[in-house]
This record gives structure tokens, C-alpha cells and sequence, in this order.
């Protein structure tokens, strides 16, 4: 996944994102909670409100020794029971992928560069993971 844009509650971010097996596909979803050092969530819709809905969501969540990251994604809709087995097969091995790749990422602050620079490495504002 490649993420791109101005983090702030209303702003736009455009995300792409490439499913196992599949092509892909570049999203425009908007910010909607932004809570520094705690909470990032977008919302981004397949055409009419209703039809395909998705809510993104990243907690930290301070622990004795570290940081826990959670991530979520929920799906609402008219869409989502007929697109079902498809998210399984191909989105979820992909945001899976993106956790992998986030954890190596945070587990190795000095190949972004975050030790030298206060944690604010070179994906300040877009990056991929």
C-alpha cells in the first residue's frame, strides 16, 4: 500500500492498494478522526453513500515496553455480502502484507530514519509500507 496527502480531520488522502491476485487500485478515502500519536481513521465509499462503504482505522495503544499498533477495516453496504468472499480471498492477504511490512518498519527506526530525525522519518506525510 502507498499512502499519499496531508493528514487532518476532512482532508483527502490518496491510497493505492494492490490485492493479491489482483490489480491495483487507487482510492481517495477522507480523514475523519486524527488524534496525534493515537489515532488515524478514513473513510472512503465505492460510488453512492450506501452501496460500498469502508471505515480504516489506526490506535496506538501505549504499553509497559512498546506501542501496540491496532488496525481495522469495516466494511457497510448494500454491496458487502455479494463482495464478501472476494475481500477475503484478495484485500485481507494484503492488509496483512501492510502489517507485516509496518511492523519490520517500526521494529528498525534507523532504516527510515526516525532515530535521527525525532521519529519524524521520511514518511512524514506519504510513504508506503
Amino acid at each position: 500500500m502507498r499512502a499519499e496527502g496531508a493528514v487532518g480531520p476532512g482532508r483527502r488522502l490518496t491510497l493505492t492498494m494492490q490485492p493479491v491476485g489482483g490489480r491495483a487500485m487507487t482510492l481517495r478515502p477522507r480523514v475523519v478522526e486524527v488524534a496525534v500519536d493515537r489515532v488515524l481513521r478514513w473513510r472512503g465509499r465505492l460510488g453512492l453513500p450506501g452501496l460500498m462503504d469502508a471505515e480504516h482505522t489506526f490506535v496506538l495503544q501505549v504499553r509497559a515496553g512498546g506501542t501496540r499498533l491496532v488496525q481495522s477495516e469495516t466494511f457497510r453496504g448494500i454491496l458487502v455480502p455479494f463482495v464478501a468472499a472476494s475481500l477475503d480471498r484478495s484485500t485481507l492477504p494484503a492488509f496483512v502484507a501492510m502489517n507485516e511490512a509496518l511492523k519490520r518498519r517500526a521494529e528498525d527506526p534507523a532504516r527510515t530514519g526516525a532515530v535521527a530525525d525525532g521519529g519524524r522519518g521520511p514518511g512524514t506525510g506519504s510513504g508506503s509500507a
